[in-house]
């Protein structure tokens, strides 16, 4: 009603302003991706984390990265798949957990290194 009366009288109506969430962002990303791309994610993410730390240890925020992306592919992956069973949830929730905490170390580390250069 408040609506058609402000178009009526000539005033637009008011505009959803919110602005996305990460989880918003990330949850339009896994829908769009295929399932050939939540695999690949997940498998190259391994990788690089397992190769970083196998074999460039003092790159280890490297490893953060890699495994944030393989957590979700993995996530992709699960949230996909047909079979409904109680251990595919508890995987979906450590592959998310296990993702979040290791953006935030990233994030959290990338952080305390600028600082602590600017501060010093």
């Amino acid at each position: 009603m408040l609506e058609q009366r402000q178009a009526d009288e000539g005033v637009p109506a008011p505009r959803d302003t919110t602005e996305p969430t990460l989880g918003t962002l990330l949850a339009g990303i896994a829908r769009r991706a295929s399932d050939a791309q939540a695999a690949v994610a997940c498998a190259a993410g391994t990788l690089l984390a397992a190769g970083v730390m196998l074999f460039f240890a003092s790159w280890w925020r490297l490893a953060l990265a890699g495994v944030a992306v393989a957590a979700f592919g993995a996530w992709v992956v699960l949230e996909r798949s047909a079979n409904p069973q109680a251990w595919r949830a508890v995987a979906q929730r450590v592959s998310l957990v296990l993702g979040a905490a290791s953006a935030f170390a990233l994030a959290l580390s990338l952080l305390t290194s600028a600082l602590g250069t600017w501060i010093s």
